[in-house]
């Protein structure tokens, strides 16, 4: 680097997550990026692009499968769910007192009721935990979900 030269520290991350780039270069005294640079920060910019992309398309928070190992209809919430009621699953089936395996596919818990709004019986899953099938207690039963 020549002595009119500044450093130039780029840091990407996404969401809470560091990804470890850390990239020095040098620009000009006119502010001007190297070729190099330029490139660099459009594949960062793209890379940040394709990331928030794909957590987007993956941001159903809570996901519910109609039969044990995850079969059957399925449906996906981004959020809490109050009610069931007057939702479905994929394959037409109505959704309230349907349910037989859950995945918190979400950071902190996620807790699942028997009655709508909460109330009845209920079980909690930690952060992206799963359960291929919620048990007698449980099983075609559940009316709702709160994160």
């Amino acid at each position: 680097m020549g002595a009119n030269s500044v450093r130039l520290a780029v840091f990407l991350t996404v969401g809470a997550d560091w990804q470890g780039c850390h990239v020095f270069h040098s620009i000009n005294t006119r502010g001007k990026m190297s070729t190099g640079i330029r490139r660099l920060a459009g594949a960062v910019l793209v890379a940040a692009a394709v990331s928030t992309a794909s957590a987007t398309a993956a941001s159903a928070d809570v996901r519910l499968w109609q039969h044990q190992n995850y079969s059957g209809g399925y449906a996906s919430r981004a959020g809490g769910d109050a009610t069931y009621h007057g939702n479905y699953f994929n394959n037409g089936t109505r959704l309230w007192d349907a349910v037989t395996s859950v995945y918190n596919a979400r950071s902190g818990w996620t807790c699942f009721y028997t009655d709508h709004y909460g109330g009845g019986d209920y079980f909690c899953l930690n952060s992206y935990v799963s359960s291929p099938n919620v048990g007698t207690r449980f099983n075609d039963r559940l009316s709702s979900h709160y994160i």
